[in-house]
Parts: structure tokens; sequence; C-alpha cells
């Protein structure tokens, strides 16, 4: 059958209304069945089954005068309700579930629940992709959508402590400083390619692949770093050319009073960011009686003592954003710089348009960022940034606990001290009767509050179960062990499933198990007492012009200075230690190198001599035999004796001096 078949005609199309009016005529006012079905425009086979319908049920009140479509459909409203709810609570978590997934879920939850299900998902211990269609048709709220990939840290890192904590910073700000929308500065970089994305085109159908050009496969990164207020004005941008040396000719289209300057690696640096300030100071016009806000993120290249001394003695408070969450709470980000890279990518595209077969380099990127600055950076854009991000005008109560499912996971209550800990288990021998009642205010399963338990395994045999498991009488999860090892396959991250042979002496249930039982939502562990082993603080918002916070930042550079210090000199007396080593290895190969040398002189005044035919006095074999083993070796002649020694024989024999003179052991003696 098709999925989506429309009707033709409205023929037998009749209304429950109009259908119980017409049961009505017959039964009370006894009419014809015929008469009847001509009035009203109803087959007389139609009537007359709806007439015994209504004759033989008990509770009259509750005849449908309808036909029940719904007739082969597996679960209740209530259930695909709590699946919907479900599936779309999973996405809000960021931990979603794709099609395969959601039926797997679902065949799960079915048997879980006692529902007859087709045997093609006993067999396949998964539900129907029809099923699926039909799903997704009921619950218009559901579609299947392409994710975009998230970090962990940036899931977990918005939630509600530390955005309140980052409102509450801004809050104290705006009360020490009556700051107006064009004192509130908002900076940040981004990253220009000089291999774009290409936009949709127009292409034939059935196409199975359609290119686009670009200039390289891997291209060159340039950092623009921009800064907007919330009046809708920008200072003009300072860009970062991945060279040693900046070129005056490297700024050719950019935006008015746009500057640059060149790092081998494109990317924003503490000494960078200083020139970037003193540029921000001179458009800005700030000082200490005319102060700015300027609100930037948690990076490396933002934090130190020469920045937040630049900034104090222009009158510049430097507010930064919880560490992840500039998603949600920048304004670039929230609103102009999503413009932005589009009107750069139809920017790039159109150069490559207009100079046919020339690949695009770094001299072009400033033309293609001033055309799509002028679009992107809009008084409109940036207002609503500002906006959509509640900085001004403050709105802190803005998000709200929806915005904050992501975090989910990773909401977990703070770990006990050590003393909480010991007297909680001083207590708990007095409170385990009371442990085994639940609290008047404990949460239940909508609330989130538990975590996921492993399945156990039962055999396929109904018939060892007990009677007290025939809630798990149904198929469980079970790890794969031969799959574990293939990266890459979605089945390797789904449940095993084994098929249920169902009995009739198998009770049904009274309550619904829900999905949340079924299969719960994923929790992290509890949060670790102690840090990490890399020690390693993590950042937060702070103010960073405040005098405890420098204080803080400036012992902070001063440890790291210290231990920078000391490595650098235990570096430095490695090298000498290893300078030294080298030269007494040196001088050792010298010496051996003038033996060598007057060994091989000696060796040849022997052969001139016609004496290099003696044998050696240890091993009396003769010099250039073919069957010396030693043949490799330097031969030695003792200066008592004029005897001849090989190298390795007269070491265990003789006495060498500094002279490089040898004498045998007899001589010695």
């Amino acid at each position: 059958m098709a999925r989506n078949r429309k009707r033709k005609t409205d023929r037998e199309t009749v209304g429950a209304d109009k259908m119980e009016q017409a049961v009505d005529e017959v039964v009370r006012k006894n009419r014809s069945v015929k008469s009847v079905a001509v009035e009203f425009h109803i087959k007389r086979t139609m009537l007359r089954r709806y007439i015994f319908k209504y004759k033989s049920a008990q509770n009259k009140d509750q005849v449908r005068y309808v036909p029940k479509y719904n007739a082969r459909q597996i679960f209740s409203e209530d259930q695909e309700a709590m699946l919907a709810e479900y599936l779309l609570t999973a996405a809000k978590h960021n931990y979603g579930h794709s099609a395969t997934m959601a039926r797997r879920l679902a065949y799960e939850f079915a048997t879980q629940n006692d529902v007859n299900v087709p045997e093609a998902w006993l067999r396949d211990c998964s539900a129907g992709e029809e099923w699926l269609v039909g799903f997704l048709k009921r619950h218009q709220s559901l579609s299947i959508r392409t994710p975009e990939a998230t970090s962990l840290s940036r899931s977990t890192a918005f939630n509600r402590h530390n955005v309140a904590k980052f409102f509450g910073n801004l809050n104290l700000v705006y009360s020490r400083q009556q700051y107006g929308p064009d004192a509130v500065y908002n900076c940040d970089e981004t990253g220009l390619t000089t291999v774009q994305k290409p936009p949709r085109v127009i292409a034939g159908k059935g196409m199975k692949q359609v290119a686009s050009v670009t200039s390289q496969e891997r291209g060159q990164l340039v950092t623009a770093c921009c800064t907007v207020n919330a009046t809708g004005n920008s200072i003009p941008p300072f860009l970062i050319f991945p060279r040693v040396y900046f070129k005056q000719h490297m700024l050719f289209g950019a935006p008015p009073g746009s500057q640059g300057t060149a790092y081998p690696s494109g990317w924003m640096t503490s000494d960078t960011f200083v020139r970037y300030l003193k540029h921000f100071i001179h458009y800005s016009r700030c000082s200490t009686e005319k102060q700015v806000l300027l609100l930037l993120d948690n990076h490396e290249s933002h934090i130190n003592i020469e920045v937040i001394n630049l900034c104090k003695e222009n009158g510049i408070t430097l507010l930064t954003f919880p560490p992840h969450t500039s998603h949600k709470l920048q304004p670039l980000d929230v609103a102009v710089y999503g413009p932005l890279k589009s009107y750069y990518n139809s920017a790039c595209t159109g150069w490559l348009h207009a100079n046919p077969g020339t690949p695009m380099t770094i001299l072009n990127v400033a033309e293609c960022f001033g055309k799509a600055y002028q679009l992107a950076f809009t008084p409109k854009n940036v207002q609503a940034g500002f906006k959509a991000a509640g900085i001004w005008p403050m709105n802190r109560d803005l998000f709200h606990d929806g915005d904050f499912d992501c975090a989910f996971v990773s909401d977990r209550p703070q770990p006990q001290p050590a003393e909480d800990c010991q007297q909680s288990r001083s207590d708990a021998p007095d409170k385990a009767v009371a442990d085994d009642q639940p609290e008047a205010g404990s949460s239940s399963l909508s609330d989130h509050s538990y975590v996921q338990q492993p399945v156990d395994t039962f055999a396929d045999d109904p018939q060892q179960r007990s009677p007290n498991e025939s809630v798990n009488n149904q198929p469980t999860a079970t790890a794969t062990q031969n799959n574990a090892d293939q990266p890459g396959c979605e089945s390797n991250l789904l449940p095993t499933m084994t098929p249920v042979q169902k009995t009739q002496n198998t009770p049904k249930k009274t309550t619904c198990v829900t999905p949340e039982e079924v299969r719960p939502f994923p929790k992290a562990r509890a949060r670790k007492t102690s840090r990490s082993a890399s020690n390693r603080r993590r950042g937060d918002t702070q103010i960073l012009t405040d005098t405890p916070v420098k204080r803080k930042i400036e012992e902070k550079a001063t440890f790291s200075a210290n231990k920078r210090r000391k490595k650098e000199v235990g570096k430095d007396k490695k090298v000498v230690q290893k300078k030294e080593m080298q030269k007494k290895v040196k001088s050792v190969c010298v010496r051996k190198t003038k033996k060598k040398l007057k060994f091989a002189e000696q060796h040849d005044k022997g052969k001139n001599d016609a004496s290099c035919n003696e044998k050696c006095k240890i091993c009396s074999v003769t010099y250039g035999d073919k069957g010396d083993i030693r043949s490799a070796e330097d031969w030695l002649q003792c200066a008592g004796c004029q005897l001849w020694f090989h190298e390795s024989c007269a070491q265990a024999n003789g006495v060498l001096d500094d002279d490089d003179t040898y004498t045998c052991i007899q001589c010695v003696g």
C-alpha cells in the first residue's frame, strides 16, 4: 500500500453525527432502512452494519459511528505520546536516537508492556520501517534531522550555574559604572580559509555526485579579530596572516581602517592581542574618563599581565565568558559570524568563477572578507546578537530550563567533604530501615534523578524464569563482544536483542512501563573529589581587571616563569654536560685516530722492509694470512723486542703509553 495515498473522491465519507441520526431514525422511529439510506445518502449495507452494532452493544453511549481506522495500530495514543516525549527529551540532551535506535526502543517498549507485535518485530528484534513512517506522520513535532557535531565540553558547560555566575559578574560591572550601549563591546576571533564551503547549485536530477571547484584540498587560515558594540557599530577588523613578515598589500580590499600583522601559524597570540588592543583603543577613544566594557572569551592570549595593565591604564573593563558557552552568550557567535561565513563562502565562489583556473591565496582573503563584512556586520544583526545573548538590554532570565537540557548528563550533586562522608557512614546503620522507604519529596523518573542500571539477561525459555520475573519476561539488552572491535558500525552502539517466546500463561501488566525505565537517559558518573592528574584548573567567567583576579594572574605568571627558568637552567646544565662529554669523546677519538695512523705507518714500513711476514707473538698468526679472524685489527710493534702483536693481543699483554709507545709484558718486566 502506498504511504501517501490520496483519495480521489469524497464517496462513502459519512460523518459520525450523520450516521448517528440515520441509526436513530431506523431504531427509534421504526423507519425502513431503504428510505433512511436514500434520505441520508448512505449505503444500505453500511447502515445495517451500524444498526447491528448499536443493537448488540451493551452500553449504547459508547458506540462509535466512525470506522476504526487504527485497528492495527500497535501502541495506544498515550503510549505513543510517551515515546514521542522520550525521543524529544533525548534530542534536547544531545543524545538523540537515530531511526534504527528508535525502532529498537519501540520493540523493547512494546515487549516490556506485553503489547501484541507483528511476527516481523519478534524476528528482527526491532520495529518495522513502516511503523516508524506512520509514527512520524502521527506526531508532526518529530522529524529526522541531521545533527550538528557538538563537543562534550560545549554540551555540558552551558548550565544554569555558569550562566548565573556570568550574569552576576555582568550585573556587578553594570552597577559600578553606568555603561551605555555604545560602551559595551564584544571581541572575538574567527577563521577565514582559502578553501570555502561551496553553496548549493542547480544540477541534473539523478546525479550521484555534484562537484564545485575550490582552490585547494586544504587551505591556509587567516584570523580576523572583530569587535562590535551594543548600538550596532563595529571597530575596523584586525587580520593575522600566516607569514613571517607582514606586507601592506595583504590588506587589499579589506574594510576601511583595517590593520594587519603576520604570525607563522596565523593564530592570535599574546603579543598580537596587545597590538590589537592599541588598535581598539584608537578607534573606541576610551580612557579613564570614558570607560568601556569589553566582553571576550577565556583564550590564553587574552589573559596576561601586559593586556590587563594596558586595559586598566585606558579605562577598559575586561569580562570573560564561561568556557565553551560562546555559542549562546557571545553576540558575535550568536548573530554575526554565521551570516559572515555564508557571505564569505559566496564571495570566494564568485572570485573563483571570475578567475577561472586561478587558485585563491591569502592575498585574496581580505578582498572576499571585505565584501562579506559589509553585508554581515549590519546594525540589525549586531543588535540582535546582544539581545539574544541577554547582554543588552540585560536579561538574566532569558534562558529557561529547556535551554539547559543539554547539560542534563553532567548535572549531579557536588561531592561531600571527607568529614561528611565519614559522618554519613557512621549514621548508615541507624538509617538502614529508613532508607528502604522512599522520601516524601523524592523525585520521580520524570525528574531525571535516576542512574542507568545494567539489565539482567534471562534464558530464552520462559519456563526457566521464576513467577517473580514476569516483568522481565521480555527481550533484554546484552553487550555484544564480537562486534565491539569494529568501529564505525552503528549496530555496535545498540543493544543486542534476544527474541522472546511468549506463552499463554504470561500475566499481563496492570501498569505501563515508561520508555525511561526501558532505556534510561545517559547519566555521567559521580564527580571526583580530587583534581585530575594533570592538576589543570578549569577556566571561569571573571572580571580580569579586578585587583584580586589580577593578583592571581600575576602569581600564576610568576610561578610559570620560575618553573620555566628552572627548566631552562636544568636544560643549560644538560647542554653543558653534553658538550663536555662530546669534548671527551672527541679527544679519545683523536687519540685513537693518531694511534691508528701510527700503526698504519709502522705496518707500511714493515711491508717495505719485507719484515711484515712476521707472526703475532701471542696467537702465532702470520700478518696478511687469509685465515686470520683478526685481519681487520691493527698491529702494534713492541718498542723493546721489536715483535709484532694484534691490537687485541697487545692490550692484554702489554702497556700503551700516552705517547703511543707500546711495550710488551716481557719487555716491561
